[in-house]
């Protein structure tokens, strides 16, 4: 429940972040190295946080899915490199996910 709790008050960060990233990096192409940069970012504030990574992950690939499909980001851009917008699955490579 801790976890659970921890998660929710970190998702309106999250997104925060993935918006104030795609603002300063709006080219495509840079998928990865934008995860690392909310990564690096959330680890230099929450310790914590790499105990929690692999569900913060799935949330921001949620959440620029959800901006992808709707239009929040003007170009559709992947956040994570390989991120299939139109599938919203995760993978290792273009056009499997992240």
């Amino acid at each position: 429940m801790k976890t659970l709790l921890l998660v929710i008050q970190l998702i309106p960060a999250v997104i925060n972040l993935i918006k104030a990233i795609e603002e300063a990096i709006p080219e495509a192409g840079f998928g990865a190295e934008k995860l690392k940069a909310v990564k690096e970012i959330l680890q230099a504030s929450y310790g914590g946080i790499t105990e929690i990574w692999p569900i913060v992950e799935k949330i921001i690939a949620i959440v620029v899915s959800m901006f992808n499909k709707t239009g929040k980001f003007s170009i559709h851009l992947p956040l994570t490199e390989g991120f299939d917008r139109h599938n919203s699955t995760i993978g290792g490579s273009p056009g499997e996910g992240m």
